[in-house]
């Protein structure tokens, strides 16, 4: 007898759902159990809708602000996936908005995936810039894009916010040994994305379509990370693991405030900074600002933005603004536009911290 029961179908399957009710209609006489299962199934299907509908409105309200007003960096991947889940069971007015934002995204993408200077910049010894992560970056490449002194910062204690690799915190500690400075011996690199860059490359070693050479890279890169006695891996710029006034120097390429989440992370992220600088210590920041300029930009701006290879910048944001005049209350802020590299591409904010 038991075959005779309606088996529960998954909840996103509402063919299913309905076919079990056609089969209850022809069914006589209707079973209690039967009955009992088509409704379970049922208010499981209905829960499943009520949550994807929450979702949309959830994903319409920021589709909208990433049209009207602007995105922060660090939301551009997680919001493509998040439009490609939701695509499948998305329809109307809401697929239009979907589709609206996917050619944002996509002109977005393409512009900070080009092989520009400003992204990526050339290496030391002139090959092509290649595939790097974009806060992989070298001594000289800091030195260069910070406009710093080395012979200074070999003296100093410095902490680099977003380091990758950790190529300019092994270089710069690397300099001061064989000088024998001590002081430069005892900078560091903060990076939390490097755990997950470094989690990514172990499952992909598993699979059997990579190439020898890409896992070989992969295991050298770890195994040299772990020597590293100055690269705090896991680590973000909520709650740096640092004494407070611990450093001379606060560095970040393409780390912070570039990649962080909210205006809250970005006043969260400055009161960390201010509390590991000693006094006169300074933070050198590049890009100086964490959002994306708004699409509906006038007519002669929109030609700057399309024929340059700039990154989209947007550090006049009021509340971008309002949280830098609150900074500079305390410390001293300095907000410069500056060029870099020889063949002068547009310039980017430059955002320059120095406690009192």
């Amino acid at each position: 007898m038991s075959e005779r029961y309606f088996p529960v179908p998954e909840p996103s399957k509402k063919p299913e759902i309905i076919a079990g009710l056609q089969l209850l209609i022809q069914r006589e006489p209707l079973r209690e159990e039967d009955i009992e299962s088509f409704f379970i199934a049922w208010e499981r299907f209905k829960q499943n809708e009520e949550e994807k509908e929450s979702l949309l409105e959830e994903l319409e309200n920021r589709i909208n602000r990433a049209i009207n007003e602007s995105l922060f960096f660090s939301e551009i991947k997680v919001l493509e996936e998040e439009l490609e889940k939701t695509k499948s069971f998305a329809s109307g007015k809401m697929f239009s908005l979907l589709e609206r934002v996917n050619k944002r995204l996509n002109l977005i993408l393409a512009t900070l995936n080009k092989p520009m200077p400003l992204i990526r910049p050339r290496r030391e010894d002139g090959r092509p810039p290649g595939a790097d992560r974009i806060t992989d970056r070298r001594l000289f490449e800091y030195l260069e894009i910070l406009d710093l002194d080395l012979e200074k910062l070999l003296r100093e204690k410095i902490l680099d916010l977003g380091c990758g690799e950790a190529l300019f915190v092994s270089e710069l500690s690397k300099k001061a040994e064989e000088r024998n400075i001590k002081s430069g011996r005892g900078s560091y690199g903060i990076d939390l994305g490097l755990l997950n860059f470094l989690k990514e490359s172990n499952d992909k070693t598993k699979e059997d379509n990579v190439e020898p050479l890409e896992v070989f890279k992969r295991k050298r890169l770890q195994a040299r990370l772990e020597s590293l006695t100055n690269v705090v891996i896991v680590g973000d710029w909520h709650h740096l693991p640092f004494a407070s006034q611990s450093f001379d120097r606060v560095v970040s390429v393409f780390g912070f405030p570039f990649w962080v989440e909210s205006w809250h992370s970005l006043r969260t992220g400055f009161a960390e900074i201010l509390r590991v600088l000693k006094k006169g210590g300074v933070a050198n920041l590049y890009p100086g600002a964490p959002v994306i300029t708004p699409i509906d930009l006038d007519e002669a701006t929109r030609k700057i933005y399309d024929s340059e290879p700039i990154l989209y910048q947007l550090w006049h944001r009021p509340e971008y603004e309002e949280i830098i005049k609150e900074l500079a209350k305390k410390v001293q802020v300095q907000i410069s536009l500056k060029t870099f590299w020889p063949n002068n591409v547009s310039p980017a904010v430059y955002l320059t911290i120095t406690v009192p």
